[in-house]
């Protein structure tokens, strides 16, 4: 596809159904730029999404460019105006409500709009037509998938042969039979996001989700959670700066529930063509009282994320962590843990209405002290735990729910460590329907 073909396309890309969709419609927009500075919709349509987004500085820029290739761009007059009147200067709106009266080719509800905002300081929002958006100031997401597949391990355990113990008398081995429980699962999963801009440049975001696992084989490794969270970001000298707060809670037959609080401040950019977002966090994790696991988890994190290629459909993000879980108990197994995390994600159409997106984690955890004095001799505790993933979607048109896709996805994961009884091996796939309204 050629450099104006693909102008041609981004130009009339559907209008986002949500902040984070335009996020990356922008994303995708700036990445096509070099190839675009001379196509007049191509800059209406990128200007337009900046003064959604609640920068008209920026989205004066590219509406003042698309003007000069092509004068008569209705939307683009009309963005060009409202930015303006975001910053306070009225003058070109009312000039642009005068030069319209009487013409026929201009949408009323431009016109409606226009007028109806003759006295406030805030712009609208519009689609690429021109016309007023629906619900200017809020947005909501929803999404439920339901998959069935198979997993090689569900309750991610070791496999051992005997189970060795180093007393003061010396090692002694112990004979056991240790297998990984396998069978066939189903996974389910309900969310729901609702998005509010108070004001240009202010976001107020909420969630909910519910999700869960049942293997009818093999019941006890079932487990299931409930998160809630919430957000507020703003716009400050070209960042995002945006708060968070979640709690969530996990209950299951294979460990004592416990609640996870979670708390974090983030700053988010778009430059060089990616997006970057720089983030710290505090989480509290909370457990019956008799458990020595609960602890404090602070952690700091960076995350890039850039198109590839000249049409941006591809993506690469690369995220990288580094975080210390301090104990409640001082008597907790291991003491504090310092943990390194790595991540990879690729995602990207790959033909035939086929879209793929792979992920590699891995993660690098020490404890400070020693885990037991029964177990090597009360070395410290090493772990390394590594995941691979892929997941296949394909549209499959409108259903009950909303618009819906097929979904197939597999995984193989482990578990290295210095202590035999935390290693583990695990392989899955699953395969099912999303939808999302």
């Amino acid at each position: 596809m050629g450099a104006p073909a693909v102008c041609d396309r981004l130009a009339a890309s559907a209008w986002p159904r949500s902040p984070l969709e335009r996020r990356i419609l922008l994303q995708q927009l700036e990445a096509a730029l070099e190839h675009c500075r001379r196509h007049a919709r191509f800059l209406a349509t990128l200007g337009g999404y900046w003064l959604e987004e609640g920068d008209p500085v920026r989205a004066l820029l590219w509406l003042e460019r698309a003007l000069l290739l092509d004068p008569e761009l209705l939307g683009a007059q009309a963005d060009y105006a409202l930015a303006l009147l975001a910053m306070g200067e009225t003058a070109a709106r009312d000039e642009l409500l005068d030069r319209w009266r009487g013409r026929d080719d201009v949408p009323p509800l431009v016109m409606a709009r226009l007028a109806e905002w003759r006295t406030q300081t805030l712009a609208p929002r519009f689609g690429r037509s021109g016309e007023a958006a629906e619900g200017p100031r809020w947005a909501r997401a929803g999404e439920v998938s339901v998959l069935a597949g198979y997993e090689s391990n569900l309750d991610q355990s070791p496999r051992l042969e005997e189970f060795v113990i180093t007393p003061p008398g010396g090692p002694i081995a112990i004979p056991v039979v240790q297998r990984p429980r396998a069978g066939a699962a189903a996974t389910a999963e309900a969310s729901w996001q609702l998005g509010h801009s108070p004001a240009p440049g202010w976001i107020v975001q909420a969630g909910a989700q519910a999700l869960g696992r049942n293997s009818p084989a093999e019941p006890g490794t079932d487990w299931r959670a409930l998160r809630l969270a919430a957000s507020l970001s703003t716009r400050l000298n070209g960042w995002r700066l945006q708060l968070l707060g979640s709690t969530s809670w996990t209950s299951g037959p294979l460990d004592d529930p416990y609640r996870l609080g979670r708390v974090g401040i983030a700053l988010e950019r778009e430059e060089w063509g990616c997006s970057h977002r720089l983030g710290v966090d505090h989480e509290r994790r909370f457990e019956r009282r008799s458990s020595l696991d609960p602890g404090r988890t602070a952690s700091i994190s960076w995350a890039s994320q850039c198109p590839l290629g000249p049409t941006g459909d591809w993506k690469l993000a690369v995220a990288i962590r580094h975080a210390q879980d301090r104990p409640v108990d001082e008597q907790r197994p291991g003491g504090a843990q310092r943990q390194w995390g790595l991540g990879w994600r690729l995602t990207g159409p790959i033909g035939g209405g086929w879209n793929v997106d792979l992920g590699l984690r891995t993660q690098w955890a020490k404890d400070d002290v020693g885990y037991s004095p029964l177990l090597e001799n009360n070395t410290q505790r090493r772990l390394r735990p590594m995941q691979l993933s892929v997941e296949l979607t394909h549209q499959a048109g409108q259903g009950l729910l909303g618009d819906s896709e097929w979904v197939f996805q597999a995984f193989t994961a482990h578990q290295k460590s210095n202590l035999a009884v935390f290693r583990y091996q695990s392989a899955g796939a699953y395969g099912g329907m999303r939808w999302r309204f």
